[in-house]
């Protein structure tokens, strides 16, 4: 069952990598190709072919008639395209600033894990690489398609890819991972858990500098930490794990950062439930069951009736009486 998911998922990257590239060389086709090199082309080229020959190896020979007619599509405009190129006269374009519109080296974003603690850096870079840019939405989706991996992934990968899907997965994501207070948390607590200098050495101190000014600065970002949510990380890190669930089952989920007071107010509120519901035991009264005699087998002593004495009965005393007159 898993073998037959994972070639699933992999046969869904190949066709998005697919068409991606395809739209890509189709939209390089119908421009005047100013700004681009036969480096941009051989660039597409490795993507089409590396996703579309894994797919087509993994399908059967009665489904590769179409896929054989698209390479062939892809292979014309590619050959158009090197042609056109090779007749254009490479010049810097310079703008009215003066400045030229130099060819910047391409910017790796490393893929997000799917770990919150990573969230904000991927974000941030890939609004500023991709999600501000005047690129076509369905480009935009296919980058952040490549760009996430493991739970991220499988929250966004079953959109077909197209321009009207892109906001819909990037907001997918947002609302997932965009968590203020357990983003702001986990960097918080490297302030809290860093560890101290051991010995008098620049490295030592650079070190706990580093820690302290890089997790400031996205904490800042987010106005933290104020005394509101120091306060409220203290008290919740005293507080056992069936208390925390139910206070975050009667938490309004719109709330970005708790209040300490709302926090507080919530234990006092459930100290006295719990001293409530908790009756002692020795104010449960118990009643004992009455135990009942059992009649006595023991035949009571009977005097004896010959002369009134206690010390033999009468069965001894006609013995007695027989045994004299033999004599």
């Amino acid at each position: 069952m898993e073998t037959s998911r994972s070639s699933l998922d992999a046969g869904d990257r190949n066709r998005i990598g697919r068409d991606y590239a395809f739209a890509r060389i189709e939209m390089m086709e119908g421009t005047d190709l100013i700004g681009y090199s036969l480096q941009d082309v051989k660039d597409i080229e490795d993507d089409f072919h590396k996703s579309q020959l894994e797919l087509l190896t993994s399908l059967s020979g009665s489904d590769t008639s179409s896929e054989l007619k698209l390479s062939f599509r892809f292979e014309q405009i590619v050959k158009s395209i090197k042609h056109r190129l090779k007749n254009i006269e490479q010049k810097p374009v310079i703008s009215s600033s003066g400045s030229s519109n130099m060819k910047l080296p391409r910017i790796i974003i490393k893929p997000f894990d799917s770990r919150i603690e990573n969230w904000v850096s991927f974000i941030q870079l890939f609004d500023s690489l991709i999600h501000s840019k005047e690129i076509a939405p369905v480009e935009k989706l296919h980058y952040l398609l490549s760009n996430v991996q493991g739970e991220a992934l499988d929250l966004i990968k079953n959109y077909p890819l197209c321009d009207e899907n892109y906001l819909l997965a990037y907001n997918t994501l947002k609302h997932k991972y965009e968590q203020k207070r357990v983003i702001a948390t986990v960097f918080y607590e490297r302030l809290l858990n860093c560890e101290s200098v051991k010995s008098k050495s620049s490295l030592e101190l650079n070190r706990i500098c580093r820690t302290f000014k890089e997790n400031l600065d996205i904490l800042s970002k987010y106005q933290l930490p104020d005394s509101n949510f120091m306060l409220f990380n203290l008290l919740w890190s005293k507080l056992d794990a069936v208390t925390r669930e139910a206070f975050e089952l009667q938490l309004d989920s719109n709330v970005d950062i708790p209040k300490y007071e709302n926090l507080i107010n919530f234990i006092e509120k459930r100290s006295r439930a719990l001293e409530n519901s908790n009756t002692s035991k020795s104010n449960i009264i118990t009643s004992k069951p009455t135990i009942r005699s059992k009649p006595s087998l023991i035949v009571p002593s009977v005097n004896c009736i010959a002369c009134s004495s206690s010390s033999h009965s009468v069965e001894k005393m006609v013995i007695f009486i027989t045994f004299r007159i033999m004599e």
